[in-house]
């Protein structure tokens, strides 16, 4: 697991190495005082910052940059890119690029702008060494105050911005494929009522967990008003707290015996502590996540320590997963969660898979030793009370012992009752009122026969669904499609 975390890691920082050769990051921020009058063009107007302290949320700001552009380092054509929670208007080297939204001073006047926006940069203006940006920032329609709502500044070959980080997303859709799967696989098993707690805790982790893959890849499949981006952080949150409630719901059913809800609820008060505490919202995701996890280990661990095998198969995975938030914080939502999460619930869905398999086989082996119970409770009160039949033939009456018999078959009006000495007797009656005197060894397989089950050898079964008993008389009873279920039930 360790080795593939890392796998992943590494193959992330080649490609941001790489990508960040053909991106050209602003750099020496001034902040240039209130927006609405024409872009401040020398350094004068201004006073130095830094891009974590420009903050327009509630504010119409003016700033500027300088982005370095070496000869021959981007190639037309260029864009000049935004990631801001707020509407922009764009001047390089003092020509206006354009703006995303309309900017004001209040919040009935502004229109948001995009969350990241692109500006086409005209042949010949980006030129060597020091470009000059001046950007108006406006942002009034926020839910949330952040605390970097600037994220870059930057200048890189033309695209459309949620396209460029598909690029380095699309592998989380597999992710997603096998979460959503889970999802949907669980749910029908709790659907059929068989072991419900576990299943649905399973499935609404998977749920939590896809829900929050979807609100971290919205940015790159959709170009939204940056007020949305305050709904997908709170989505976010909502999800990993949902995720690590539930996870934790999930070990604790399993592995607590006692106080089940007083060791729930001191997880939730630590999920909600980390949450309430950690600066930044994705640092608010990876530690609610952290603090489920990490305390999940703990219980399952426990668990093998005290002998019980389901211990084991829990407390690694979620071990391993823990260690990945901590080896891996910077970018585990980014680039480790959603593979992380899969790996993890593959492990747990194989678990849950082979509980529900050992289930399934104690209660096939409860139900057999039902049925050969209540077959030798039949047999063991015949020789006391032996069940005797009366046969009407032709103009008599003979009274024939059940446990002689050992099948009947239907003849037209009559019913030919074959005996273990190998007579036949013609009985002048209807099969089904046959069937309702015999007693319970008797099985009707087909429209047409009754077997005393203590004569059956053995049961063939032909790829068309119907089959065959084979008597130790040596008779051979057909069992019909829609009955055979039955018959393996009673034989089993």
């Amino acid at each position: 697991m360790k080795v593939f975390f890392g796998a992943i890691a590494a193959l992330l920082l080649i490609f941001m190495a790489e990508a960040s050769a053909a991106i050209l990051f602003a750099q020496a921020f001034e902040l240039c005082g209130p927006g609405g009058g024409p872009p401040p063009t020398s350094s004068d107007q201004c006073s130095p910052t830094t891009l974590d302290a420009i903050d327009p949320q509630g504010r119409d700001i003016w700033i500027r940059a300088v982005i370095d552009a070496p000869p021959a380092e981007i190639s037309a054509p260029a864009g000049l890119f935004i990631a801001a929670k707020a509407s922009s208007d764009v001047y390089l080297n003092g020509v206006r690029l354009g703006a995303s939204g309309r900017l004001a001073s209040s919040r009935e006047e502004e229109t948001p702008g995009r969350m990241d926006a692109v500006f086409a940069i005209p042949d010949g203006l980006l030129q060597p060494g020091p470009n000059w940006v001046a950007v108006r920032f406006s942002s009034h329609h926020g839910y949330l105050t952040l605390a970097r709502p600037v994220h870059w500044i930057a200048i890189a070959p033309y695209a459309e911005p949620a396209a460029e980080r598909l690029k380095d997303t699309w592998p989380s859709l597999v992710a997603l494929g096998v979460i959503l799967s889970g999802a949907l696989y669980f749910a029908v098993i709790a659907a059929t009522g068989a072991g419900r707690r576990d299943p649905i805790l399973l499935s609404l982790l998977a749920l939590f967990a896809a829900g929050q893959l979807v609100a971290e890849m919205v940015r790159s499949l959709v170009a939204y008003p940056y007020p949305f981006h305050d709904l997908r952080l709170i989505a976010i949150v909502v999800t990993s707290a949902g995720f690590g409630l539930t996870l934790a719901a999930l070990v604790i059913s399993r592995f607590i015996e006692r106080a089940k809800l007083k060791v729930f609820t001191v997880v939730a008060v630590l999920i909600a502590a980390t949450i309430v505490l950690a600066e930044g919202f994705d640092a608010k995701a990876a530690f609610a996540i952290l603090a489920a996890s990490a305390a999940s280990a703990l219980i399952a661990a426990r668990a093998a320590l005290r002998g019980d095998r389901q211990g084991v198969v829990f407390s690694i995975p979620l071990a391993v997963f823990t260690a990945a938030i901590l080896i891996f914080q910077g970018i585990f939502l980014d680039a480790i969660f959603f593979f992380a999460v899969a790996a993890l619930l593959l492990v747990l869905f194989a678990a849950q898979a082979l509980a529900l398999e050992r289930e399934r086989r104690e209660r096939a082996l409860e139900k057999a030793r039902t049925h050969e119970l209540e077959a030798a409770l039949q047999r063991a009160a015949e020789p006391d009370k032996p069940a005797s039949i009366r046969i009407n033939g032709a103009g008599s009456v003979t009274i024939v012992r059940a446990a002689e018999i050992t099948h009947c078959s239907g003849a037209g009006d009559y019913v030919e009752l074959h005996l273990a000495d190998g007579r036949q007797i013609l009985h002048n009656g209807a099969l089904a009122q046959l069937e309702a005197e015999l007693p319970a060894t008797f099985l009707r397989v087909h429209r047409s026969y009754i077997v005393n089950t203590d004569f059956v050898k053995s049961l063939m079964r032909e790829t068309s669904g119907v089959g065959a008993l084979i008597l130790s008389s040596g008779a051979e009873v057909p069992v019909s499609r829609r009955i055979m279920p039955k018959v393996r039930d009673a034989l089993a």
